[in-house]
């Protein structure tokens, strides 16, 4: 206030500090197998997975390269827990009997590209530079599998920690079918000696 008069109001938005380490893309679908007379944009879908041990909220971080999209204040992603955009509401409930978190803009490349997901204050939480050529699983490419992450503790921007899914369609909202299983150790005895 400046004698009778009033600046404009001031409005801020608050993002308490969270650990964003454990969140990670954990699928892509960006090839699906259809026919030819059917468009696969439509069965295109992203996974992101919370690794974590808390659950994460996820308002206004966005997807900036691409795809588009921007999640809603209030969006909330418990431990453990898997949250599936498609790039249509409907084909993908009418594909996998449940719906999707949402829906974003655009349209995953079927030659590759970078998938980047951003805080509210542009900070990079993730990004995968995928692309149709081994290295990379090229059944991902168009054959019907996914592009599924061999462990969500693993390096994501790394080609050799995804594999295409052994599931046509891929496993959305689901453990992904080629999570790596540790080797248990082996143990031998060398003493004492047998007798």
């Amino acid at each position: 206030k400046n004698g009778a008069d009033w600046s404009a109001p001031w409005v801020a938005t608050f993002y308490p500090p969270q650990d964003f380490s454990g969140l990670v893309i954990n699928e892509l679908h960006y090839h699906p197998l259809t026919a030819a007379s059917v468009d696969g944009d439509l069965y295109e879908f992203i996974e992101l997975y919370n690794g974590g041990a808390t659950a994460l909220r996820l308002d206004d971080l966005t997807f900036s390269r691409g795809i588009t999209y921007k999640f809603p204040v209030g969006t909330t992603l418990a431990p453990g827990s898997y949250l599936v955009l498609a790039s249509d509401y409907a084909q993908f409930q009418a594909t996998y009997g449940v719906p999707p978190f949402a829906a974003y803009a655009g349209n995953l490349s079927n030659s590759g590209e970078a998938i980047e997901l951003v805080d509210a204050l542009g900070t990079v939480i993730d990004l995968v530079d995928y692309t149709d050529l081994a290295p990379w699983p090229v059944a991902a490419d168009g054959a019907g599998p996914s592009l599924e992450l061999t462990s969500p503790t693993l390096d994501n921007s790394l080609a050799l920690n995804w594999k295409a899914s052994t599931v046509n369609r891929g496993t959305p909202g689901a453990a992904n079918s080629v999570l790596a299983v540790p080797t248990p150790p082996t143990v031998a005895i060398s003493s004492p000696a047998n007798a």
